[in-house]
């Protein structure tokens, strides 16, 4: 107990789960490097001593890592120092960090590329994945706590999406009704396995119906798109990343379309808005937000028996519109020539 109380008071000072595993994981690998036997050992060395190993570590990593990677891993072990050691000097070592790269991963899917990653693969909730993120621009990491009861009805067989439910991140997209289709084909394999599903279901799991890790999903799109797709390199990574490519896409369809509103925009995506004070007093309805999604709907359409379908509505409602203005023309005729015959 007593190796362990140093980390345990540290973790006590981390909210994020998602944070905690990260900080655990560099820990661990600043431990294995200075071969010292446990954290509690760690924290007695002398700030000095604390300062030429952090040092002599970052030296060690900038040959491995990008200029880009190293920041946020000393901002765990500032952390962590700093709670319990006075004395060692991050500013010297922030010094040191190698001069940031151009990040590669920047690029959003193409519609082509989508749906290349759909029709490669058999697995339905796979499918299921990438109608969710291509229509909602949620990030791959909150799907794993994503629940059915958090999915509702919307017009014209839309579904708005609660994401990060319950927490201080919490915000509303929406999917359409091809994504929906999706799902329920999604769903209904897992009632055929004998899946009993309820509103507390999870939206996606694992093939033993138990929650998946936050890293599950993301791992199987990785593998999908690296084998399936010819993605073009910069460095060692690609230039559109395997999972936020999909955000990507999401946020530049509803950027590019003028009609819809920036602010709201930024909303759908859980984005901390960039005008000031719209995070406090800018805070549009379901209804709101929804009427702005469903302009960009014709462009998050994957398949075009979906996209026809859109069109003929709109033809027929553009129909109903004409007949109705002929209607009320007929209707002040009619009046008119009633009140000239009189």
């Amino acid at each position: 107990m007593k190796e362990q109380k140093s980390m345990m008071l540290f973790e006590a000072t981390i909210k994020s789960q998602a944070t905690l595993r990260t900080y655990q994981l560099h820990l661990k690998k600043l431990l294995e490097y200075s071969k010292i036997k446990d954290y509690d050992s760690l924290i007695t060395l002398k700030p000095k001593q604390i300062q030429v190993l952090l040092e002599d570590y970052l030296l060690f990593l900038r040959k491995k890592l990008s200029g880009n990677s190293i920041p946020s891993i000393f901002s765990c072990y500032q952390s962590f120092f700093s709670y319990h050691v006075d004395g060692v000097n991050f500013k010297r070592i922030k010094r040191m960090f190698p001069a940031k790269e151009i990040q590669s991963g920047r690029e959003a899917y193409t519609a082509d590329q989508v749906r290349s990653l759909i029709d490669n693969t058999i697995s339905l909730k796979i499918k299921a994945i990438i109608h969710f993120m291509a229509s909602s621009g949620v990030r791959i990491g909150a799907l794993h706590e994503l629940r059915l009861k958090h999915v509702e009805d919307m017009p014209n067989e839309c579904k708005s999406v609660l994401v990060y439910a319950d927490t201080i991140s919490e915000y509303t997209t929406f999917i359409t009704s091809e994504c929906f289709q999706a799902i329920e084909d999604y769903l209904r394999y897992r009632k055929r396995k004998g899946e009993l599903i309820t509103k507390d279901s999870f939206v996606f799991v694992k093939p033993n119906g138990q929650q998946h890790d936050d890293k599950d999903l993301s791992i199987s799109l990785c593998r999908l798109s690296t084998s399936k797709l010819d993605r073009k390199k910069s460095g060692v990574r690609y230039t559109v990343s395997s999972s936020h490519g999909l955000r990507k896409r999401f946020n530049t369809i509803l950027k590019m379309n003028k009609e819809i509103n920036i602010s709201i925009a930024e909303k759908l995506l859980g984005h901390s808005s960039s005008v000031q004070l719209d995070n406090v007093y800018f805070t549009p309805s379901k209804e709101q937000l929804f009427n702005e999604y469903q302009k960009a709907i014709p462009d998050l359409l994957l398949d075009e028996k979906y996209k026809l379908k859109i069109k003929i509505e709109e033809l027929e409602s553009d129909k109903d519109n004409r007949i109705l203005q002929l209607e009320n023309k007929l209707d002040l005729l009619q009046e008119f020539l009633k009140t000239s015959s009189s």
